[in-house]
């Protein structure tokens, strides 16, 4: 059988219930050609007339649950991915993206605005942090790694997610220059980093790193996505080539050893801002920086 591609977005509709967040998943009905009765988030196909894979979000959100941007808010795209489905020959392309629940104080609908079509059967909030990609959860295939895309506390731990969260804030809404955004940038990072896992081996904890890293070049300040991803990019390149001449040393260097190493660095790099948010970045650095991720 012939592999077919499709690019599909992925929509996680999140709510705030007493402080913590609760993710909507939807059981998709008998009547779709695809998982049927199994768990997912709003779904559907980029057209080739569609603006963007935002747009098609946008679009799908409306025709499967009526809610529009009066009841939802984009919080966060996540880093698209590829995977291939051999059991029906699909190449599916995911683009994840987060929207937040208006409530009705905020102008919004609220869940009373959820009103599902005959794509799904029922639907329910659930923990982010227990989605999984199990048969017991149920879910259409890697529905947890389309959430951790976008749900990166999932990812890298509540602490440092929350860390993340509140910067991403900060770089939305700091009004400062470009030079002091780009530090800033660095800043969150930096303080991310210091709260991870050190536990993680050093392949887990750079991956981690470099998520991320994506995550406040793309959710932090649309008008600053050049300065702030050259800046990231730039650090994290001369942070990785430290530790690799660490490793080249020809000494045994422990993961913990390599971690301490890169978080010492982009603190002394983020307090002496010795990385130049203007420094132009070759295409290849971002591949090897983001590309894998």
């Amino acid at each position: 059988m012939a592999t077919m591609k499709r690019s599909v977005v992925s929509c996680f509709i999140i709510k705030d219930y007493l402080g913590k967040a609760q993710v909507a998943m939807f059981r998709r009905s008998g009547k779709v050609r695809t998982y049927p009765h199994q768990l997912g988030a709003i779904s559907g196909s980029v057209d080739k007339e569609d603006a963007s894979p935002l747009a098609t979000a946008w679009r799908e959100l409306e025709e499967e649950t009526t809610l529009t941007s009066k009841s939802l808010a984009l919080i966060r795209q996540g880093k698209p991915y590829i995977f291939v489905d051999d059991k029906i020959g699909r190449e599916w392309t995911i683009y994840p993206f987060a929207f937040q629940l208006k409530t009705v104080g905020e102008g919004g609908a609220g869940e009373a605005g959820i009103q599902i079509d005959w794509e799904h059967e029922s639907w329910g909030w659930y923990n982010p942090m227990e989605v999984e990609d199990t048969p017991e959860f149920g879910g259409v295939p890697r529905i947890a790694e389309s959430l951790r895309r976008v749900w990166f506390e999932k990812d890298i731990g509540e602490t440092p997610g929350k860390i993340l969260r509140d910067g991403l804030k900060r770089l939305q809404t700091d009004q400062s220059g470009e030079q002091e955004l780009a530090g800033l940038a660095l800043e969150i990072l930096r303080d991310v980093v210091r709260e991870m896992d050190s536990s993680w081996s050093w392949d887990q904890w750079w991956s981690k790193t470099r998520f991320v890293a994506w995550h406040i070049w793309k959710n932090g300040r649309d008008s600053m996505e050049a300065t702030i991803k050259s800046v990231l990019l730039s650090t994290l390149a001369d942070v990785e080539k430290i530790v690799s001449d660490q490793v080249d040393q020809g000494e045994q260097v422990s993961s913990a050893t390599m971690i301490a190493t890169a978080v010492e660095e982009l603190t002394y790099r983020t307090h002496s801002r010795q990385s130049d948010p203007a420094r132009l970045v070759p295409a290849a650095l971002e591949e090897l920086i983001f590309g894998n991720l």
